[in-house]
This record gives structure tokens, sequence and C-alpha cells, in this order.
């Protein structure tokens, strides 16, 4: 069991089922339904961060991906040939303009590993700006989405929450990443960084708030957002040098669901 658990977090399996529910959480929020966006969403994050990890020259606490091949080759190997072939098909049905947008984030998510995430500043928004684009951007084109201040606040939020819970990561890389990339540890310290990422919350909250009260945004979706809130922030305060690789690999990752699992719920008892 121990090593199917590390072979579902490690593989980046987990983390593409992240983004695909944070994908799929906008479309409860918009009532705009793509389940084709969710499905690309995952198999696009599949890949793209396997790519990553074989090639990134850091490597958390010795942890490589050659280590999943070695013990894991024909699953692997099958579900990365599985996520291209589906992924593709996927892609040559979407609008142009999707398309568009697809391959700009194709092109940062293949330069990432070799210079883009050693760039100063850069590391945390480029990881906020594919999340987000993935998980709003895409559905409001591919679906035809009337932009207005409620989605205009959607993409803002979302922006925030994932720049939040990106953080934690960026602690736990504190040793490892190079002082020249500026990355917010380097810049703030470590314990001021967890501040900024709950500070980051704090504003997500507030926009939550004066949706609720100034453009009739769900009781329901209010209470979920607290409570995505809550969570998350809860993760932030207890992230530390001590935790060990599947604490930020399954636990934080899974603010990102966490956002869907208390939009159904609140859903359904309120």
């Amino acid at each position: 069991m121990k090593k199917q658990i590390k072979f579902f977090v490690f593989s980046n399996f987990f983390v593409a089922i992240c983004v695909a529910a944070l994908t799929l959480s906008s479309q409860f929020i918009f009532s705009e339904f793509n389940f084709q966006i969710v499905c690309f969403a995952f198999f696009s994050t599949f890949l793209s961060y396997n790519f990553h990890s074989f090639f990134s020259r850091n490597r958390i606490e010795g942890f490589r991906l050659t280590t999943i091949f070695n013990h894991f080759s024909n699953p692997m190997i099958l579900l990365l040939l599985i996520s291209f072939i589906l992924g593709f098909l996927l892609f040559i049905k979407f609008e142009n303009i999707t398309q568009f947008i697809i391959i700009i984030l194709s092109l940062i998510a293949f330069f990432y590993p070799f210079f883009l995430r050693e760039l100063p500043f850069l590391k945390i928004f480029l990881i906020a700006t594919s999340w987000t684009t993935t998980s709003v951007v895409i559905l409001l084109f591919e679906n035809n989405v009337i932009i207005d201040q409620s989605v205009m606040l959607a993409f803002v939020k979302r922006f925030l929450f994932v720049l939040a819970i990106t953080i934690p990561f960026d602690l736990r890389d504190y040793r490892f990443d190079s002082v020249k990339m500026k990355t917010f540890p380097h810049v703030f310290g470590y314990n001021a960084s967890k501040k900024i990422a709950i500070g980051f919350l704090i504003v997500y909250l507030g926009i939550s708030i004066f949706e609720f009260l100034q453009l009739d945004l769900k009781l329901s979706f209010l209470v979920s957002f607290v409570l995505t809130f809550v969570y998350s922030s809860y993760l932030i305060l207890i992230t530390s040098e001590k935790k060990n690789k599947l604490f930020f690999s399954l636990f934080v990752e899974s603010a990102s669901i966490s956002i869907l699992f208390f939009l159904i719920i609140t859903s359904i008892f309120l």
C-alpha cells in the first residue's frame, strides 16, 4: 500500500487530479460545464509535471523521477503515452483561440525547467499564471463565457489562491533554490513568506465577501470559500522545513481539491 501511495503522489498523478478538480470547481462556480477541458487539464498537467521532474536540476531530498520509472516502468510509460494521445485528441477539438492559449502554456511548460524557473521573482508567478489559465481562462474562451465583474474577480481570486498555496513549496525548496532566483523566502524570509501567503488568502476571502454583499454570490459558495480559506491557511501555518515531501505533495496540494469538495458539500446542505 505504501508503494502505491508513493506512486500515486510522486508520479504527479495526484497533482494532475488537483488541477482537474480546480478546473471543475471553476465550471461549478460559473455554471458552465465542459468535461473535455477537465480531462485535458488532467492529461496536460500529468505530462508537464513529469517533464519538469525529469529535467529539473534540483531534486528535493534526492528524489528523482527515474526512481519511478525503474520501479513502475510499464505503468508509468503507459500512463504518459495515454495522456499524450488523449490530450492531443482533445486539443485538436478545441477552438482556435483555446489552442493558441494552450500552445503558449506549453511553451512556458517546456522552457520552465531549463531557464524560466531560474529567472528572479518569476517562478511562483509562472505557476500561478499557468494554473489560473488552465483552470479558469481556457473555460472562458472555449465556452464563450461573458466576461463581467464576477468573472474577473473569480480570475483574481484563483490567481491569489494559487499564489498562496504555492508559497509552501518555495519554503520547501528554500535550501535548494538558488538565491539568485529571488523566491519569496529568499526575499522576505521564511516566516514572513508564510504571512504573505496568508495575506493572499485574506484578500481572496475579502473578495468573496464583497461578491456576496454586492454581486449576489450564493451563500453556499461563500461558505465553501470560507472553509477553503480556513483549510488552506492551516496548511500554510503548519508548513515547516521538518515536514517530509509527502506533506507537501499530498496535503498542501489537496488545498486545490478542497475548493471543489466544499462547493459540493455546501451546495448540498445550504
